[in-house]
């Protein structure tokens, strides 16, 4: 049963197990995230459902991962730009016409990396202007959020940083239908456990909206040192501080951790257990 209104999610690494883990899953996730990008459409795994699984779809465009040499949103060359914004909507369309009944809900993406060429502003600015774009041509049902990623050292144009967060809320203007997706994880290695409280409660003065939190722990040891993607509860990330901050940011949760149904479940029961 899940705590106070918050909805867990599990996430999907691999298409095509899609079937087997949301029919051994049934009800414990309310929704399950799927990748689709280029990569998983060269691998022509078609994403299909248990009828068993009555949650919802969230997919996550994982551009910076692809053969790609960088996401486009913010590329300088219109035609390119343009190329880049069809192609994902027609990606992304047959990805939701495949999974039907079940409906997704929102679509995560990645910003572009940082072009010395132009200033950021120019870039955020143009990074909006994109999301609007491929907004137009996904179903009304269906949020777009942007995953601000890193800090300076990772070099991309919406950085986990407040005042990129301000400059991205007024590059978007009106268009309030695009939203944000905060990995805590990333926000942990950036922040520390003091600066994740103080981050997200600045998230609420930009009036931004923010429709799913990526969970999962952080491990460092002599030899290994932020690993993200750990199960919770495991690592160094203090989830008794910063667990009053995150019911009042979001109530959609996606367990973003390594190690597939076991550790799924594991992490779910933790947040469970410190949330009711």
């Amino acid at each position: 049963m899940l705590s106070r209104g918050l909805s867990f999610g599990y996430m999907n690494s691999n298409t095509g197990r899609l079937m087997i883990e949301s029919q051994v899953l049934a009800n414990e996730p309310s929704f399950i995230e799927i990748q689709v990008h280029d990569e998983s459409a060269r691998q022509r795994h078609v994403p299909r459902l248990a009828n068993s699984f009555k949650g919802y779809i969230t997919i996550h465009g994982e551009g910076e991962t692809d053969i790609r040499d960088r996401i486009r949103f913010c590329s300088t060359d219109y035609t390119q730009r343009k190329h880049y914004i069809e192609s994902s909507a027609k990606l992304y369309l047959s990805a939701v016409n495949c999974i039907g009944s079940h409906g997704v809900r929102r679509i995560v993406l990645h910003p572009d990396a940082l072009s010395r060429k132009q200033d950021r502003n120019e870039q955020l600015q143009i990074l909006a202007d994109s999301l609007a774009e491929l907004k137009d041509l996904l179903p009304r049902s269906t949020t777009l959020c942007i995953e601000p990623r890193g800090d300076v050292r990772q070099g991309k144009v919406l950085r986990l940083d407040l005042d990129d967060l301000v400059r991205f809320r007024d590059s978007l203007g009106n268009r309030s239908a695009i939203g944000l997706c905060i990995d805590i994880a990333q926000l942990f290695v950036t922040q520390g456990n003091q600066g994740i409280g103080r981050f997200l409660r600045g998230i609420k003065e930009t009036d931004l909206s923010v429709n799913e939190l990526h969970l999962s722990d952080v491990l460092s040891t002599e030899h290994v040192k932020n690993r993200v993607a750990m199960e919770i509860g495991r690592g160094a990330i203090d989830w008794n501080l910063i667990l009053p901050d995150l019911k009042t940011t979001c109530s959609d949760w996606l367990i973003e951790t390594l190690g597939g149904i076991t550790v799924f479940r594991r992490s779910k029961a933790f947040l469970e257990k410190m949330a009711s």
